[in-house]
C-alpha cells in the first residue's frame, strides 16, 4: 500500500466529511501533527486508527487505502464484515478450529 495515495484518500474523505484535520485528530484521538504525516503519506496509521477512520468518515477501507468502493461476491466475507469485532474474533477463531479439523481428518488416510 502507498501511504502517499492512502494520505490523499484520506484528504478528500475528510474534506467531503466537512472535518479540519484539527477536528478529525480530535475525534481519532491523535495529535494534529500525526494527522498531517498520515495525510502526507509520511507515516502509516495502525489497524486500530483506521477502523476509527472509517467510522468518523463513514467510509470503507477499501475506499481510504485504494480510493475505491469493491463490491465483495464473497457472501461470507460480507456476513463476517458487518459483525462487531468480538463476534468476528469469535467466528475465525471457530472457522479455525474447523480447518484444523479437516485437516486432521484428510491427514487420516495418508497414515
Amino acid at each position: 500500500m502507498n501511504n502517499k495515495v492512502i494520505g490523499i484518500n484520506i484528504k478528500k474523505y475528510r474534506k467531503a466529511a466537512g472535518f479540519t484535520q484539527e477536528k478529525l485528530a480530535e475525534l481519532l484521538d491523535v495529535s494534529t501533527v500525526h494527522m498531517s504525516h498520515i495525510e502526507c503519506g509520511h507515516v502509516s496509521m495502525s489497524l486500530e486508527v483506521l477502523l476509527r477512520l472509517c467510522d468518523c468518515l463513514s467510509v470503507t477501507p477499501n475506499e481510504l487505502l485504494y480510493g475505491i468502493y469493491q463490491e465483495t461476491e464473497n457472501k461470507e466475507l460480507s456476513i463476517l464484515n458487518e459483525m462487531d469485532e468480538e463476534t468476528k474474533l469469535l467466528a475465525m477463531q471457530i472457522l479455525d478450529l474447523l480447518r484444523k479439523h479437516e485437516e486432521r481428518i484428510k491427514n487420516r488416510g495418508k497414515i
